[in-house]
C-alpha cells in the first residue's frame, strides 16, 4: 500500500504555518497517518496540533490512544483527567474512553478477542463492571448536578449495557423529544416499540419502498448467495473487483449484485459484462430510490440501510441462504468455509463486547440469514426496524447496525434468539497483518489496497 499523496502536501502545509492548522487537520493528518501504518508520524503530528491547540480534548484524546498497548493507553487516559478536572463534560468524555479500554483490557487478559463477542451472554456482559460503575456514578452526579444531552445518551448506552432496554428506552426518547442528530434518533429497545414492528411483514414492507427490477437470475451452483449493493459508482470502484477476485480463485459462487440509483439504460449496461465471468455466476437487479439518490450522503445511507431490507426480501423469496457484505471489502482466502456455516445456524453477525454506543455493537460489513423460521423472522424485524425509522425521516448513518442490535436483544429477551454463528479472526479483519477470509478496510485505507483491476465494463 503506498501513502496517499495527500499526506505530503498536508504535511508541507502545516509545517510551513502549523498555528493556522484547525485541532481538526491535525486530527485528520494523523489519522492518514495511523491508516498508513505510520504510529510514529501520526503521535509527531498530534504533538505538533498539541503546540498550536494545547486546550483541544480530542487531540489529547488521540494522542492518548496512540500510546501503545492498551495498558499504556489505559494510563494515558487516566492522566488526562487531572488536566480536564475543572471541565465536567471534558471528564466524562475522557472517563468513556478510559471504560472502553479498560473493557479490552480486561478481554485480552483473559484470552478473548478484544473486539469479537463469542456468543450473545459474552456480547451482553461488560468485561469491566467496575470500570462501567464508576462511568456510572460520574455521568450520574455531573447530570444531577447540571443535566446535559450527552449524558443522557451516556446512561442510555450504560443501561444498554446493563440489558435494562425499557429504561434505556426512556432515555433515549428523552433526548429524541428534545434535540435531533443523535443516535437517538433512531434508536429504540423496549417492548412497546418492537410490538409496533409487528405490523410490517413482507407486503408491507415491500410497499413502503420503490419496486425492484430483476435483470439477471442465472442458475445457482451454491447453497449461499452473496448479495452485493451498492450505487452505480461503488459497484464500479469496489463490486467489480470482488467479483473479479472471486473469480480468479475459481470459486463456485453465486452472486447478487443490487444498485441503487441509476436508470434502465445504465443497469442494463453494468449488467451487460457479468455473465462473462468463468467461475462465478452473478445476478442482477436495481431500483431507482427516488429523492434518497440525491446527494452522496442519502444515497450512502440509503444503500447501507436498504441492503438489509432487500436481504430480507430476497431470502424469502428465494428461501435461499444469503449474505450481505460491505462491497468495499477484500476477499483474501476461499469463503466457501465461512459461507456454509449457514447450513447449521439461523443467522451469522459480528459482535463487540467493548464499545458502549449502539451503532458499534453488531458490525454491519457481513450478515449471514437463513430462510429457517428464526432467521427470517430475525431478517423480517430488522428490515422492520429500518422502515419504521425510514418513515418518520428520522434514520441516519449506523441505522443498520442498531436495528441488527435492538432486533436481537428483543429476540433473546422474549426467548426467541436464532441459533447464531458468531463470526471470529478467522472469518473477518479490519487489520492488514491478518489471514482473515474477508478484510474490511477502515476509513480511507479501503482506497489504497492493492488489488488487479477488475475487467473493464463500460456503464
Amino acid at each position: 500500500m503506498t501513502t496517499p499523496d495527500i499526506i505530503p502536501s498536508s504535511e508541507r502545509l502545516m509545517d510551513s504555518a502549523p498555528s493556522q492548522g484547525d485541532a481538526a487537520q491535525y486530527r485528520w493528518l494523523a489519522k492518514l497517518k495511523i491508516s498508513a501504518g505510520e504510529l510514529d508520524a501520526a503521535r509527531r503530528v498530534l504533538l505538533q496540533g498539541l503546540a498550536a491547540h494545547s486546550g483541544d480534548l480530542d487531540l489529547h484524546i488521540m494522542y492518548a490512544c496512540t500510546a501503545g498497548d492498551l495498558e499504556k493507553v489505559c494510563a494515558a487516559l487516566e492522566d488526562l483527567l487531572p488536566r480536564f478536572a475543572e471541565d465536567p463534560k471534558a471528564v466524562s468524555t475522557i472517563l468513556s474512553a478510559v471504560t472502553v479500554h479498560r473493557a479490552k483490557l480486561k478481554r485480552v487478559r483473559a484470552g478473548l478477542q478484544e473486539e469479537m463477542g463469542v456468543s450473545w451472554e459474552d456480547t451482553c456482559t461488560w468485561p469491566d463492571p467496575e470500570g462501567l460503575e464508576r462511568f456510572r456514578g460520574v455521568i450520574k452526579a455531573q447530570n444531577k448536578a447540571s443535566p446535559r444531552v450527552d449524558l443522557v445518551l451516556d446512561g442510555a448506552c450504560v443501561a444498554i449495557c446493563d440489558r435494562e432496554w425499557d429504561r434505556a428506552d426512556g432515555l433515549l426518547h428523552v433526548v429524541r423529544t428534545n434535540v435531533s442528530r443523535t443516535f437517538a434518533d433512531y434508536a429504540a429497545f423496549g417492548a412497546q416499540f418492537h410490538q409496533e414492528l409487528d405490523r410490517f411483514y413482507y407486503e408491507a414492507i415491500s410497499g413502503l419502498l420503490p419496486p425492484v427490477t430483476h435483470i439477471l437470475s442465472p442458475p445457482v451452483q451454491s447453497g449461499e448467495t452473496l448479495l452485493l449493493a451498492s450505487d452505480p459508482k461503488y459497484f464500479r470502484k469496489f463490486t467489480l473487483p470482488f467479483i473479479a477476485a472471486l473469480d480468479r480463485m475459481e470459486i463456485p459462487a453465486d452472486l447478487h449484485v443490487h444498485i441503487m440509483g441509476g436508470d434502465p439504460e445504465s443497469w442494463r449496461a453494468m449488467c451487460a459484462g457479468l455473465e462473462a465471468f468463468t467461475h462465478v455466476r452473478v445476478g442482477f437487479s436495481a431500483e431507482d430510490p427516488g429523492p434518497f439518490a440525491s446527494g452522496s450522503s442519502n444515497i450512502s445511507l440509503y444503500c447501507h440501510a436498504i441492503r438489509y431490507v432487500r436481504l430480507f426480501q430476497e431470502a424469502a423469496r428465494r428461501q435461499r441462504r444469503m449474505w450481505v457484505l460491505d462491497v468495499d471489502v477484500f476477499v483474501r482466502k476461499d469463503p466457501r468455509p465461512l459461507l456454509s456455516r449457514l447450513a447449521e445456524f439461523d443467522v451469522a453477525i459480528r459482535t463487540n463486547p467493548c464499545l458502549l454506543s449502539p451503532p458499534a455493537r453488531i458490525a454491519g460489513g457481513l450478515t449471514g440469514i437463513a430462510p429457517t423460521p428464526r432467521g427470517l423472522e430475525f431478517a423480517r424485524r430488522v428490515a422492520a426496524y429500518i422502515v419504521y425509522w425510514k418513515e418518520r425521516g428520522t434514520w441516519a448513518w449506523g441505522i443498520d447496525q442498531v436495528a441488527l442490535f435492538s432486533t436481537y436483544a428483543y429476540l433473546d429477551k422474549i426467548g426467541q434468539p436464532p441459533r447464531t454463528y458468531f463470526q471470529g479472526p478467522a472469518d473477518v479483519s479490519s487489520g492488514e497483518g491478518s489471514d482473515a477470509i474477508f478484510y474490511f478496510p477502515t476509513g480511507v485505507k479501503k482506497y489504497f489496497v492493492g488489488e488487479p483491476a477488475a475487467p473493464e465494463i463500460s456503464v
